[in-house]
């Protein structure tokens, strides 16, 4: 698989980073508080190469939550919305829930928080691509399950997924500025996204210059 050139991973961490900005800006409506983001990382993965890639991103969390949103249209692809094991019960606190967090309020907030997230990113770079995507019902990965775990069912050992041989890697984190909150977006794109996502990138590139 062909990687991008500098001048293509360039204008996408730039659409990247306004796409997660609306979504920081929606949080920020949702929470009451300031949400920054990092600077968005992007690489090209093989799926060989993926489980070290997230074990070396993503290790210093011991449990987490993960919604899985799917995504079609000019690209294919999925988006993993990861929170960090208190990022759900600081939401219920910056929300003014007083009560204990119920299993049922906390995977109602999961969805609530991810469809923000991944609504708000999603349609920022589809937007800046001059294109649509739709974007399907999320689903539940995981709740509050060891990191670990979590790896094990995303990336069984010794099982190989040809539909991701190669994948589009975007990554970026969030966190509520005065509370604890964190949570990392990951967005895979199949390899035919991958061209045709060059191809979008290149006409943006040749209409600014």
């Amino acid at each position: 698989m062909k990687d991008y050139n500098e001048d293509q991973y360039d204008l996408l961490r730039e659409l990247t980073n306004i796409a997660i900005g609306q979504a920081a800006a929606g949080l920020d409506g949702m929470l009451n508080t300031t949400v920054d983001i990092s600077i968005p990382k992007v690489s090209m993965v093989s799926f060989t190469d993926m489980r070290g890639k997230f074990l070396e991103i993503y290790a210093s969390f011991s449990e987490v939550s993960v919604v899985r949103q799917a995504f079609d249209g000019l690209l294919n692809g999925e988006a993993l919305l990861i929170f960090g094991e208190e990022a759900m019960s600081t939401v219920a606190v910056l929300l003014g829930e007083d009560v204990a967090l119920s299993l049922e309020r906390e995977q109602a907030l999961l969805h609530e928080t991810s469809h923000i997230l991944a609504n708000a990113c999603l349609n920022g770079l589809a937007d800046s691509l001059e294109s649509e995507i739709n974007i399907t019902q999320s689903s539940l990965f995981c709740l509050q399950k060891p990191f670990m775990d979590f790896l094990n069912d995303l990336f069984p050992r010794g099982k190989r997924v040809s539909a991701w041989k190669y994948s589009l890697l975007i990554n970026v984190i969030l966190k509520a500025r005065t509370s604890n909150f964190d949570c990392f977006i990951v967005i895979f794109l199949l390899e035919p996204s991958i061209d045709k996502l060059r191809c979008h990138l290149d006409k943006l590139i040749e209409e600014e210059y």
